[in-house]
């Protein structure tokens, strides 16, 4: 018998986490359900129980294995873009903004870098504790047969749902969406143990059903903090003309792009506070940061 890795998975990916680590390895840990907060190593960053095996006696660590590659294959990806520095030349905010985040796309231009990246958010959005519980609610509220609600709770189990979501999402992403990458030199992005999130563009407070609006609507925007310096927001394709300020986005140079769909955006306080704000909220018990977060925590 193989022996069970998964019974206490990490909150947050190891080499994700660690780019809000401080020298000595540390982030700073906010337990959001016992309001307790402070530095504390990556590896310590552990939730409950919580299996990703069809047969927890007879554990094969497919999925963990599956996981475990992705997060192998984006971590140099997500590493190369997080320690890009601003150019020291440049003096107006907004060119210091598109010209790291011109280097920063021509990371992802790199072969396969890209999709490396959308492979991640994929399976960050649907591996964690917090999607089972949400796709738990829709269920029980969802006027379903009796025969359609076993179907769902059935596949609405850790091992399933990485399974089917990792067939359809990132190739959804590659297909659909525009990658549109900010940056923020001051106040930091923060991350947290359901690192990726969605709404509708329309009514930002109006939460879409996990993962289906993503696959079957245009009005969806999905959020993901790179580092503390950069955020990834991804945008459809037939819906990016629709939007206004704050989502915006402006185009770079398409030279290196090789053809990508990568712009950039000019994110302000406001924009970053309701990024930040969304690590909080929603169902999530940990975020993590490179600061104490208690004035947004407060707020």
């Amino acid at each position: 018998m193989k022996k069970q890795m998964t019974i206490n998975q990490h909150y947050v990916p190891q080499h994700y986490m660690k780019l809000w680590a401080d020298t000595s390895g540390k982030v700073w840990l906010h337990d959001l359900a016992h309001n307790i907060k402070g530095k504390v190593g990556t590896k310590s960053v552990l939730s409950d129980e919580y299996f990703y095996e069809d047969d927890k006696n007879k554990p094969t660590n497919e999925i963990e294995d599956i996981l475990g590659e992705i997060e192998n294959k984006a971590a140099p990806v997500l590493k190369a873009i997080a320690e890009l520095k601003p150019d020291e030349l440049l003096k107006n905010e907004m060119d210091i903004h598109k010209e790291i985040c011109q280097r920063a796309a021509l990371v992802l231009a790199k072969a396969g870098a890209l999709e490396k990246l959308l492979n991640f958010i994929s399976a960050q959005l649907i591996r964690t504790p917090n999607i089972v519980q949400q796709m738990a609610k829709i269920i029980k509220e969802a006027p379903l047969s009796s025969e359609e609600r076993e179907i769902f709770t059935m596949q609405n189990e850790p091992s399933q749902l990485v399974r089917l979501g990792l067939e359809r999402i990132p190739r959804h992403l590659q297909s659909s969406y525009e990658v549109v990458l900010g940056f923020s030199s001051d106040t930091p992005f923060v991350t947290s143990d359901h690192p990726v999130s969605e709404f509708f563009t329309s009514t930002a407070e109006v939460l879409p059903q996990p993962v289906y609006n993503l696959l079957h609507e245009t009005q969806i925007m999905v959020l993901f903090p790179i580092s503390p310096t950069f955020h990834c927001t991804l945008i459809h394709r037939d819906n990016k003309q629709r939007l206004g300020t704050p989502y915006h986005s402006r185009e770079l140079s398409s030279d290196s792009l090789n053809g990508l769909p990568i712009s950039w955006m000019w994110i302000d306080e406001a924009l970053i506070y309701f990024f930040r704000g969304m690590h909080s909220r929603f169902g999530r018990k940990h975020m993590i940061s490179n600061r104490d977060e208690a004035a947004l925590l407060n707020n």
